[in-house]
This record gives structure tokens, sequence and C-alpha cells, in this order.
């Protein structure tokens, strides 16, 4: 569809795929990695594309068009289905067990598979700091004075390191662990909080 909308030069075709490349692009300089799942938020922009496609094409042609583009989504469906890291369901029941310590109106620091329950908190992604660097203008390092956080959330096997910034900050303003949580996609998972420390044993999320 992409390839046809270039070629066919319609406006409404071209604003469509600069969207679709674009929104991928974008997620990819925000967060410094590319997963599966950025395109799912494409698929409605591809679809149209591949409309526009079958539209301007004889029937033999518009078969081959939909069997690719249904083989497509099947490649993109595994692919998120398969790779462990992109897994979100063990973070969930630790973010809903967090909430313990965790009120509305918190100001926490964590990555988006965190987000989905705790909706009402404050939540700063800890891999946007970059973007509020520059919207500010001031060093990635003193993002974190700025977002001045009540609560961080660690996660070992997140395939970004923790900003070094971010952990100065902790240790500047006394974070500690006061909970944890172990998964064998995730590791451990802690959660931090000005406090004493907790260091007893991480519970297990099947």
């Amino acid at each position: 569809g992409t390839v046809i909308a270039i070629r066919r030069r319609s406006r409404m075709d071209r604003l469509l795929a600069v969207l679709a490349v674009t929104g991928v692009l974008t997620f990819v300089g925000l967060y410094g990695i590319y997963r599966s799942y950025y395109l799912a938020h494409t698929l409605p922009l591809l679809l149209l594309l591949a409309a526009g496609a079958l539209h301007n094409l004889d029937n033999r042609r518009g078969v081959a068009v939909v069997l690719l583009a249904a083989a497509s989504v099947g490649v993109l469906a595994r692919g998120v289905a398969n790779v462990p890291a992109q897994d979100y369901r063990p973070v969930l029941p630790m973010a809903t067990a967090m909430r313990e310590h965790l009120p509305a109106g918190t100001r926490v620091v964590g990555l988006d598979p965190l987000y989905v329950r705790l909706t009402d908190t404050h939540f700063f992604e800890q891999q946007a700091y970059n973007l509020l660097a520059v919207q500010q203008g001031i060093p990635p390092g003193a993002v974190w004075e700025v977002v001045n956080p009540e609560a961080v959330v660690l996660i070992e096997r997140y395939p970004l390191e923790v900003p070094p910034g971010l952990l100065a900050y902790m240790d500047a303003e006394s974070f500690n662990r006061v909970d944890c949580w172990t998964h064998e996609i995730t590791g451990e998972v802690g959660l931090y909080l000005r406090g004493e420390r907790n260091d007893g044993p991480c519970e297990s999320i099947p």
C-alpha cells in the first residue's frame, strides 16, 4: 500500500504513509530501542493504505496484496508474542501489589508496562528523560530534580540501562528498596522509596 501510495501521488495516501513512518521513528527516537509492538498503533494507517492499493489493482493483484497483508500482520503478532522481553503480563500483578505503597497522586518514575495499573499516579516514563531535558533546555542529569519522584521502580532485565542521573538522584535522596518481586522474564523488579530499606526476600510471580 505504501509503495502504491507513492506511485499514485495521492495527497491522502502520502499523508498516511508519512504518519505511519513518523510514528515508528518517534518511538525509536524517544526510547532508543525498537520493539515489534510499536507497529501496532500504525495498523489502522497501514490498513487504509492497503485498502487504497486494492482499489487500484485488478483481482489477481488484489488477492496477492491481501495475502501479503495478512502474512505481515501474522508475523507482527508472532513477533510480539514470542519475544519474552516484550511480554508485559508478569509486570501487571507486580504493579497491582505496589498500590499498597503508592496512593493516588504519588510521583512515580517507572517503565511503561507499569502505567496500566498506576494510572491515578503522576507517572513519568523512565526513558523519556531526554525528551524532557530538550523541552526544558537542561542537562539530562538535571531532569530528576524537575521530576522530583517520590517512588522509583527498577526492572532488572529491561533492555535499556537505568539512566545514570536517576541512580545518582536516588543515592543523593536516600532511596531504598522497600519491596520487590521476581519473574524469569523481568528478573528482579524493585520498588524504591525514601525510607528504611527492606532486605527481605522478593516475592516470586508465577
